[in-house]
């Protein structure tokens, strides 16, 4: 009884450590409410103090190969606020670049160099963008996720997703 105790314990002060270092952590999932192989299931961001490096992390409900991301009608976005005026200040577009997936942003007549898209598993896709920059500035970062899908059956007019559903900035 005392060891299960003590483990629920560690536990607990291991689960603390990160948010009491000042670290910031949102996650939002969204249900399997579209059709087509970009449907998101999972968004989150991470950083472990303000302007530091944010990471991202895009789950979609089903596997699919990174060349669905090669034709244009087809894209997944990630719109950032960095101001609080609840108004889009960046868009990182997640495209197929050659043989891997790059997300480039732009805003505020910025256009950033793209930056390196890891694949996990078929389901994910997780990039960084470097802290202090302008998209990861001191101060709160709020984002929403789009995608987009066309194919010729399901989705032969789009099938757009969005997370949060409810169009609401999640904030880090």
């Amino acid at each position: 009884m005392r060891i299960a105790r003590r483990a629920v314990f560690v536990a607990v002060l291991l689960a603390l450590l990160p948010t009491a270092a000042g670290a910031a952590f949102v996650q939002v999932t969204d249900p399997n409410d579209v059709p087509g192989k970009l449907d998101l299931e999972l968004v989150r961001g991470v950083r472990t103090a303000s302007g530091q490096p944010i990471t991202f992390t895009i789950r979609v409900q089903a596997p699919f190969a990174k060349t669905v991301l090669g034709p244009a009608a087809n894209w997944v976005k990630v719109f950032l606020n960095v101001d609080g005026d609840a108004s889009v200040d960046y868009v990182g577009t997640i495209k197929r670049t050659g043989r891997t997936l790059s997300v480039f942003f732009r805003g505020q007549g910025d256009n950033f160099e793209a930056l390196p898209v890891q694949r996990p598993n078929r389901r994910m896709m997780r990039f960084t963008v470097p802290g202090g920059a302008p998209l990861a500035p001191n101060g709160p970062v709020s984002m929403i996720v789009q995608s987009h899908y066309v194919n010729a059956t399901s989705c032969a007019r789009g099938c757009l997703d969005v997370a949060p559903n409810s169009f609401a900035w999640i904030t880090l």
